[in-house]
């Protein structure tokens, strides 16, 4: 700032004091919104006729379908787009290798089919301990749910027998979602 502009400064400020200043500001800040307001407005209008607009092909796309699908509908759609039960196997095969891969050793595993009668989906439900380090149990766990998108893992426990020990004694159960049969 020139030296100008700073005398010019403490002239102003001694003749109209602080709440003069305040009150200039407040009066730059009042004639900055007024200025503004129509621009805000206007971007309001748009908005608002995008959303008209959207509203109105959903409407239309809707109607073209016939109506919109009902719950029973939705979840038909949902359970056609999984794999069937038959994918079991090959599944598990790829537990054991995405295992492989990150240096997870799978001993025994729990294994239960649930089936419910007249139901949209098949579950089967694979229960593994494992006895590893942290970071490969994550690994191994990300690279399974990339790999297998109708996996869910349900549950993950992991604990410590020692403070001192490096490996966690986990329990990973890995639940699979099948298309009704």
């Amino acid at each position: 700032m020139s030296s100008f502009a700073i005398r010019l400064w403490y002239r102003l400020l001694r003749r109209i004091g602080t709440s003069g200043m305040a009150g200039l500001a407040l009066l730059a800040s009042a004639t900055l919104l007024a200025m503004w307001a129509p621009q805000l407005q206007h971007n309001a209008a748009h908005m608002q006729q995008i959303a008209e607009a959207t509203q109105r092909s959903f409407a239309q796309t809707s109607a073209a379908r016939g109506q919109v699908p009902s719950t029973r509908q939705q979840l038909q759609e949902f359970s056609g787009a999984l794999p069937l039960p038959s994918r079991t196997a090959a599944d598990l095969m790829e537990v054991f290798a995405a295992a492989q891969r990150n240096r997870v050793t799978l001993a025994k595993g729990e294994y239960q089919l649930n089936i419910e009668p007249n139901g949209p989906v098949v579950t089967y439900t694979a229960t593994f301990p494992v006895k590893e380090h942290y970071g490969r149990i994550k690994d191994f766990a990300a690279d399974l749910l990339r790999s297998l998108p109708h996996a869910a893992l349900e549950d993950l426990r992991l604990e410590r027998s020692d403070a001192g020990s490096p490996l966690l004694d986990a329990r990973i159960r890995i639940t699979f979602v099948y298309r009704g049969v």
